[in-house]
């Protein structure tokens, strides 16, 4: 059996809680915690009465606590902050429209990311790097994110940033939410400006889904952990292996396949949902 979070408007988690007749274990305003749940969820119909209300429905294992974990890890754009930063810089060298169609397509994995990476930063070539700077300045933390990873912080997990972004964004995101590193993509620049090329971490291949997975996969175990010890989450197709391997994995306003086939999902909350899947947060 297994607990349930309800996460929305007080009025209809209490109406859901009241159909659902499992019992309630925690409660606080916009959130309450079911108990003996079947892995089945809940009966047919109820899906559509959350989205139609707004609330966010997750299934979780049973007194889920942080003990469990000591690794997480995250996507960067449309996750920790909520830009996409290559669209950011694109719209200010001019190029907006194009690129932001692309980005679109490769986050709901019509075509694979690293094509599309490559396509989109040589549609960049020739622009000033400040437009890299325009997209620092742009990216603003999402709602309940950097009180999320301060909570995981102050229960002594490690936290990374593993993005198919770039290290000149990536590294001021981390230092800002107080985090342990990134793994990401790199630009080349050739006299301040944008050659179009891209380079991988530590200049190899350009980190793509399986490279996220495997990231997740190195993280681990240079802190000593088991995949099942890490938390991970993000919004995109390039997302999903990560997501899957790890032991706590999560959709974050994911694309449709991504909630679709990620374990667990945050379709119209903040991070203060995820936050809440853990028993520390009902301290």
């Amino acid at each position: 059996m297994n607990d349930m979070l309800l996460a929305g408007d007080d009025r209809a988690i209490h109406g859901f809680a009241d159909r659902l007749n499992f019992r309630t274990k925690l409660v606080r305003p916009g959130f309450i915690r079911l108990s003996g749940v079947s892995s089945k969820g809940f009966p047919t119909g109820l899906a559509a009465m959350a989205e139609e209300s707004a609330v966010d429905v997750l299934l979780l294992p049973p007194d889920l606590s942080l003990r469990r974990f000591r690794v997480a890890c995250f996507d960067m754009d449309s996750t920790l902050i909520e830009s996409e930063c290559i669209d950011e810089m694109a719209a200010f060298a001019g190029a907006g429209e194009r690129i932001s169609r692309i980005t679109r397509r490769a986050m709901e994995g019509l075509i694979p990311f690293d094509e599309s990476l490559r396509q989109r930063v040589a549609a960049l070539a020739g622009s000033s790097a400040e437009i890299v700077t325009h997209a620092v300045e742009r990216a603003v933390p999402t709602p309940g994110a950097l009180d999320f990873v301060d909570f995981l912080t102050r229960y002594g997990l490690a936290t990374y940033i593993i993005t198919g972004g770039f290290e000149e964004i990536a590294t001021h995101v981390a230092r800002r939410f107080g985090m342990t590193g990134v793994v990401c993509n790199r630009l080349v620049l050739e006299d301040g400006r944008l050659t179009g090329g891209v380079r991988g971490p530590a200049s190899g291949k350009i980190l793509d889904a399986d490279g996220k997975r495997r990231a997740l996969e190195v993280l681990a175990q240079v802190n000593g952990a088991s995949l099942s010890e890490t938390i991970a989450g993000g919004d995109g197709a390039n997302d999903l292996q990560m997501i899957a391997a790890a032991g706590f994995g999560f959709a974050y306003h994911g694309k449709p396949v991504v909630m679709r086939e990620a374990p667990r999902g945050v379709r119209f909350g903040d991070f203060s949902v995820l936050k809440h899947c853990f028993l520390e947060a009902w301290a």
